[in-house]
């Protein structure tokens, strides 16, 4: 197997790095049992970090075939409200009614309101601490994982961070019931 080479994004690889964020958006596995729409995926995870701050994305790729890649804020305040992001996606999209995305659509909307409720309330969804202003999206293919790729785009994201100054960097993880980390 070639190895990857670790660089910073270039627009050329655009389609591919939101391809391999709806083939890797359900923990690593594909998204496409729960939301069937690619392009309004990659709209809603990829979209900010691609348009607004390419400069902080780094790729790992083998030839011109794109194996990884690191998405990279330097002050995760910049980032618009996800859950307006999701809900004007949506919305525009029409996913509310479309087969392959309606269910997790509603169900996103329904477990927010519910939330609302509980005593235990979910930490928000948008992040923003002073002390770890930057924060990452990584996700590596399938047939690439257990090869240090994840480790070398981190390696270089802190590089960056370092010669930027940025104080720290942290990034949100979701566990299977859905809670956020």
């Amino acid at each position: 197997m070639a190895t990857a080479e670790i660089r910073p994004y270039e627009p050329a690889d655009r389609e591919q790095v939101r391809q391999l964020c709806f083939d890797t958006g359900l923990m690593g596995e594909s998204i496409a049992s729960q939301w069937s729409d690619e392009a309004s995926w990659a709209d809603m995870i990829t979209g900010y970090y691609l348009d607004k701050e390419p400069n902080n994305t780094f790729v790992a790729a083998i030839g011109n075939k794109v194996v990884g890649y690191l998405l990279g804020c330097t002050d995760t305040a910049r980032i618009p409200d996800p859950v307006k992001d999701y809900v004007a996606v949506v919305v525009k999209r029409g996913l509310f009614v479309r087969p392959g995305t309606a269910a997790m659509s509603w169900r996103t909307v329904s477990d927010g309101l519910l939330d609302n409720f509980r005593k235990d309330k979910p930490k928000e969804l948008h992040f923003s601490e002073r002390r770890w202003p930057a924060n990452l999206q990584i996700n590596i293919a399938k047939d690439f994982r257990g090869q240090g790729l994840g480790s070398e785009l981190m390696s270089n994201w802190v590089s960056k961070l370092r010669l930027l100054n940025v104080s720290g960097c942290h990034l949100v993880t979701l566990t299977e019931d859905g809670t956020s980390n």
